[in-house]
């Protein structure tokens, strides 16, 4: 049982660290995309854009944020 669960800590690391890879490019790209905005600062604008009428709240809700940090954006 103790190698099952060994080879399973591995490739949950694993895939962790390649979903971490993938966030980083993603992030490279978006940043190369969208100019002078942070990936954080068009995640909010693009949310805003796709709901209109959205209020501080909606925005932290949607992003697990709290809403002071959506108000400092």
């Amino acid at each position: 049982m103790a190698a099952v669960d060994r080879a399973r800590t591995r490739e949950i690391e694993q895939l962790f660290d390649e979903l971490m890879t993938l966030s980083r490019n993603h992030v490279a790209r978006v940043r190369r995309a969208t100019g002078p905005l942070s990936f954080v600062e068009h995640s909010l604008l693009t949310f805003i854009r796709d709901t209109p009428g959205c209020r501080a709240t909606d925005i932290a809700q949607a992003h697990g944020l709290n809403r002071s940090t959506v108000a400092r954006q």
